[in-house]
């Protein structure tokens, strides 16, 4: 599977699957990646009901244009091989899928996917995954875990359920407009994780959806952490989270004059080199050229 057969996703908006009325509003929103969600989002009361209602659903956000990582329940329960089989649907960009613990989780699941795909004549590993690391045992073996398929293209860290596996409280949940220290070490360990293996990393949403300072903060700790993506709760964090996850025009300047020098210096022969004080060398080349090639 080529990694880089779908535009990356920066702000995926989550949908609750039981909600037919928001699944049919985003059909006209400009928001390119949907997430019609079956599991945190929806009651145990209307499992059923949000699988029937998803399934009807992913034909029309697909012909209108979105890409659709339909979110099923965990491997581990009784929902999800129901819906499994029930999202596995021709033109889904790929499966999210949350509380993925080992390498083992990942090799069943994909065998089941490859099965479906055969059984629904879809083109054999064409579609994606996207693991959630949310529990201790996860965070530990995320590498193992993110290199175990080709299929997954994309993952994410998942704060909440982290919390819970680890009976703390974030930060946040006490005191508004703090950073979460105290995920400081998960946080940064799955990302590490990620990009050593190739992966495109996503954080785990912000919950208070009406705060956006908090949001602009915790999309800055994000990205300092390399993040490459948040996901969105609600329509209004989408535009905020697209925007501040890309590299701005004063990033941009600094790599641009940072290129520009060296090339003089280099047409000069001109080795080490200096600018406002600072040491120039190979690796801040190299992420100005990052920033540009990205951009």
């Amino acid at each position: 599977m080529n990694k880089n057969q779908n535009s990356l996703p920066i702000a995926p908006l989550f949908v609750p699957g039981n909600r037919q009325d928001m699944l049919n509003k985003v059909i006209d929103m400009d928001i390119e990646w949907v997430i019609p969600d079956l599991e945190d989002s929806v009651p145990l009361s209307e499992k059923d009901y949000a699988r029937d209602i998803t399934k009807k659903s992913i034909v029309n956000l697909i012909n209108s244009g979105k890409k659709v990582i339909p979110r099923i329940n965990s491997f581990s329960t009784n929902y999800f091989l129901d819906d499994l089989e029930s999202i596995m649907i021709d033109g889904i960009s790929g499966i999210s899928i949350g509380k993925i613990q080992s390498v083992e989780d990942i090799l069943k699941i994909s065998e089941l996917i490859t099965s479906f795909e055969n059984k629904k004549n879809i083109t054999n590993q064409s579609i994606g995954l996207l693991p959630w690391i949310e529990t201790a045992e996860a965070v530990i073996s995320s590498y193992n875990i993110f290199k175990s398929s080709s299929r997954i293209l994309w993952s994410a860290f998942g704060a909440e359920d982290f919390c819970a596996d680890m009976d703390i409280l974030k930060n946040h949940d006490v005191e508004e407009n703090i950073n979460d220290n105290n995920l400081l070490f998960a946080r940064s360990n799955v990302s590490i994780a990620a990009r050593a293996a190739g992966v495109h990393i996503l954080d785990t949403p912000y919950t208070s959806y009406k705060d956006t300072k908090g949001l602009r903060l915790d999309i800055k700790e994000a990205k300092s952490l390399g993040y490459k993506g948040k996901f969105a709760i609600h329509p209004s964090q989408v535009e905020v989270i697209s925007k501040l996850f890309k590299y701005s025009d004063k990033e941009i300047l600094w790599a641009e004059k940072i290129l520009s020098i060296v090339k003089k210096s280099e047409k000069n022969g001109v080795g080490a080199i200096g600018i406002d004080g600072k040491m120039i060398d190979a690796p801040v080349v190299k992420r100005a050229k990052n920033i540009l090639d990205l951009n």
